[in-house]
């Protein structure tokens, strides 16, 4: 079973940066994949969360 918790645990360990997304929005099609609106939306995201840790490597 999938337990984030432990997953975020791990990879903050090694020395990851976990970044938090909200599943509720962002729709899918199919209950697993995202529709085009909101692979973009989650590419955009993902996207400024990673130019802020860049911009800022303490965070």
């Amino acid at each position: 079973m999938f337990n984030e918790a432990v997953i975020k645990t791990g990879f903050e360990k090694a020395s990851g940066h976990w970044i938090e997304l909200n599943p509720a929005k962002y729709k899918t099609y199919d209950g697993s994949h995202l529709n085009i609106e909101s692979a973009q939306k989650l590419t955009h995201n993902v996207g400024k969360e990673v130019k802020k840790l860049v911009e800022n490597p303490g965070l």
